[in-house]
C-alpha cells in the first residue's frame, strides 16, 4: 500500500504521543544548538546593558531610583535565573540559557495549543523550518527582551485563532509590558478581530471577542500602570514609558537606514525558503479569505500577519535581533500553508520534501560554521579579570556598562553610541575639557579597550594613551607619569604600584625605593624627593596571575562585529 500524505497526517493526528515525542525532540535539538551557540557567540554591547538594566532591580525599584530603558517586565523574568549563580560571566550566560528554555517550553506549549487548529504532520515540519532558521537560531537567546516579547506576541496569534480573544488581549498585553514593540501585536490582533466585525457575519459574536479582547489588554497595561503609580508616580511612568526617548528611537532614523536594511536582505538571503513560504501563506489565505470552512481563521491571520510584516518592516531600528519579533508569526503562517497543502495533495510529495530538507533546513544550519568559529573567551577573560581586580568602591572606562556594580568614569559617557558620539563630538570646547578634568579628579582604575573608544575627543582619547598601559587582554590598568622636581604627588586610590622609569634609587614617603620595585601605596598624597627624571607608577593588581590565560594576552576587538560576520 502506497503511503500518503493523509496517511502519515492521520497517524500523528491519532497518536497524540507520536506528535508529542516529535515536538519534544524538535524542541530539545533547538535547546541543545542554542545552547552551543550561547558558548560560542561573544555578546553584542547592548547584551551588557541590558543586564546592567537587571542588576538594578536587585537594588532599585523602576521608576522611582531609575528610569528604565523598556517596560520592566521582561527584566525581572531575566532576573529569576541570576538570583543562583554568582560570578558575573555566569550570571551573563545564565540569563541566556534561561531565555533558551523559555523558547523551548513555550513552543512545546505552541504546538500543544496549535495541534486542536491544525495538523500535527504541518506543525512539525514548520516548527524544523523555524528551528533552523539561522535568524532566530543566532538571536532566540540574546540578552534582551525582545525574543520574550516575541514569545508573549505568538501566544496572543495562537489564543486569537482558537477563537480565545481574552487570552489573546492579556498576553498582547504583556508583550507590551516586556517591551513598546509589543504595541505591534496589540495592533494587529486589534486589527484583525475588528476586521471580523466589520466583514463577517453574524457581527454579534466578532464584535464580542474585540471587546473581550480589549478589556483583557487594557486591564493588563493598566494595572501595569496602577502597580508602578504607586511605587513612583504616574508622571515617572508615562514619561519613562512613552516619553520623548522612546519616541525619538522609536521615530527617528539614528543609523544610517539602508545600513539597517541590509540585515533584512542578510536575513532573507540565509533563509530565503522560510520566506518565501511565509509570503506565499499570506497571499494563500488572502486568496482563500472567504473560504466558508476557515472564514474566521483565514481573515484573522491574513489580517494579523499583514499587519504585522508592515509593522516590522516600517521599523526604524531593524537589526538582526529585532526580526525576531516577526518570525514567530511568520512560523504560523506556514503551519497554516502546510496544513492546507496536507490536506489538499492525495500523496506525497517527495520533490517537496527535498525542498524543504535541503533549502529550509540544511542551507540555513550551513551558518552553524561561522557560529562555530567565534569564541567567547576572549571577553569571558576580560570580565574575570577586570571583576578580579575591580573592588566595590572603584570605577571603570568601557564607554558601555560591563559592570554594574561599579561606578563608571566619566559618568556622562557611560553609554557611547554612534548618536551619542556624535553628540560628544560636536560639544562646546569647555565641555569636552569639562569631561577631561572629571577623569583627572576621579580616574578609573582600569579601562576595557573597545571600538567605542574611537569616538572619544581628542583631549579624552590623549589623557587616555598616556595615563592608561596594557595589562592582558582588552584591559588597561591606570599609570601615574610623575614629572622631574616633582616633590609630591596624589594617588587616586590604595593599590600595589610599580616603579618605572628611574635609573637608581629614590626617596618615596622617606623611605629609599629602586627602580622596577613594586609596593603598596594608599590613596592620597605622598612626598618624593625632587627627581631628576620623571617616573611613572603603575597600578600592578595582585593575585590575578591564576586567572590569566596566554591565548588572550593580545588586545583585540571586544566588542566583534557580529551582525556580519
Amino acid at each position: 500500500m502506497k503511503i500518503t500524505k493523509q496517511h502519515i497526517s492521520t497517524w500523528l493526528q491519532n497518536n497524540r504521543w507520536a506528535f508529542t515525542v516529535g515536538l519534544i525532540v524538535l524542541c530539545l535539538s533547538y535547546l541543545i544548538l542554542e545552547s552551543v551557540y550561547i558558548l560560542h557567540l561573544p555578546l553584542i554591547v547592548d547584551e551588557y546593558g541590558g543586564f546592567a538594566q537587571v542588576e538594578k532591580l536587585r537594588s532599585e525599584l523602576p521608576y522611582r531610583d531609575h528610569r528604565p530603558y523598556k517596560t520592566v517586565l521582561g527584566y525581572y523574568v531575566q532576573l529569576l535565573p541570576t538570583l543562583f549563580v554568582q560570578p558575573m560571566w555566569s550570571k551573563l550566560l545564565s540569563i541566556k540559557f534561561f531565555t533558551a528554555g523559555l523558547v523551548s517550553l513555550l513552543f512545546l506549549v505552541t504546538g500543544q495549543l496549535l495541534r486542536k487548529i491544525y495538523s500535527s504532520g504541518a506543525l512539525l515540519l514548520a516548527m524544523a523550518l523555524l528551528f533552523s532558521m539561522s535568524t532566530f537560531l543566532e538571536r532566540s537567546a540574546e540578552l534582551r527582551v525582545d525574543m520574550l516579547t516575541s514569545l508573549c506576541g505568538l501566544l496572543s496569534l495562537v489564543f486569537l485563532l482558537r477563537g480565545q480573544s481574552q487570552w489573546s488581549g492579556l498576553l498582547a498585553g504583556l508583550s507590551f509590558l516586556v517591551s513598546q514593540k509589543g504595541v505591534y501585536f496589540i495592533f494587529a490582533g486589534g486589527l484583525a478581530l475588528s476586521s471580523l466585525v466589520l466583514l463577517s457575519h453574524p457581527r454579534r459574536n466578532a464584535l464580542k471577542q474585540l471587546l473581550g479582547y480589549a478589556l483583557l489588554l487594557c486591564g493588563t497595561i493598566a494595572t501595569y500602570f496602577l502597580f508602578w503609580t504607586i511605587v513612583a508616580s504616574f508622571d515617572a511612568v508615562t514619561n519613562t514609558v512613552f516619553g520623548s526617548g522612546v519616541k525619538k528611537i522609536a521615530t527617528q532614523v539614528l543609523y544610517n537606514l539602508d545600513d539597517l536594511r541590509m540585515y533584512w536582505f542578510q536575513s532573507l538571503l540565509r533563509n530565503p525558503l522560510f520566506y518565501l513560504l511565509a509570503l506565499f501563506s499570506l497571499g494563500h489565505l488572502f486568496w482563500e479569505r472567504n473560504n466558508e470552512s476557515h472564514v474566521h481563521k483565514n481573515l484573522k491571520l491574513v489580517i494579523y500577519g499583514s499587519t504585522m510584516l508592515a509593522f516590522c518592516l516600517w521599523h526604524r531600528q531593524p537589526w538582526p535581533y529585532f526580526i525576531v519579533i516577526l518570525l514567530p508569526t511568520f512560523f504560523v503562517l506556514i503551519v497554516d500553508l502546510f496544513d492546507a497543502e496536507i490536506k489538499r495533495a492525495k500523496h506525497t510529495s517527495y520533490l517537496g520534501l527535498a525542498i524543504l530538507l535541503c533549502f529550509g533546513i540544511i542551507f540555513p544550519l550551513q551558518r552553524s560554521k561561522a557560529v562555530l568559529a567565534q569564541d567567547s573567551g576572549y571577553q569571558k577573560q576580560n570580565i574575570e579579570l577586570a571583576t578580579a581586580i575591580l573592588r566595590p568602591e572603584d570605577s571603570y572606562m568601557a564607554l558601555a556598562p560591563l559592570f554594574p556594580h561599579h561606578q563608571h568614569r566619566p559618568r556622562s559617557l557611560r553609554w557611547m553610541d554612534y548618536p551619542r558620539s556624535v553628540q560628544t563630538a560636536n560639544l562646546p570646547p569647555e565641555e569636552k575639557k569639562e569631561l577631561v578634568r572629571e577623569l583627572k579628579n576621579d580616574p578609573p582604575k582600569l579601562l576595557v579597550q573597545n571600538y567605542r573608544f574611537r569616538g572619544l575627543p581628542p583631549g579624552i582619547r590623549r589623557y587616555v594613551q598616556k595615563h592608561y598601559v596594557h595589562l592582558h587582554a582588552s584591559v588597561f590598568v591606570f599609570q601615574l607619569s610623575i614629572p622631574k622636581q616633582t616633590s609630591n604627588f596624589e594617588l587616586p586610590f590604595d593599590g600595589r604600584y610599580t616603579i618605572l622609569g628611574s635609573p637608581g634609587a629614590i626617596e618615596l614617603d622617606g623611605k629609599v625605593q629602586h627602580g622596577k620595585s613594586t609596593l603598596f601605596l594608599k590613596k592620597g598624597v605622598h612626598s618624593l624627593t625632587p627627581l631628576k627624571r620623571s617616573i611613572h607608577l603603575r597600578f600592578t593588581p595582585q593575585g590575578i596571575d591564576p586567572l590569566i590565560n596566554p591565548r588572550y594576552k593580545d588586545n583585540i576587538e571586544f566588542f566583534p562585529d557580529l551582525y556580519r560576520y
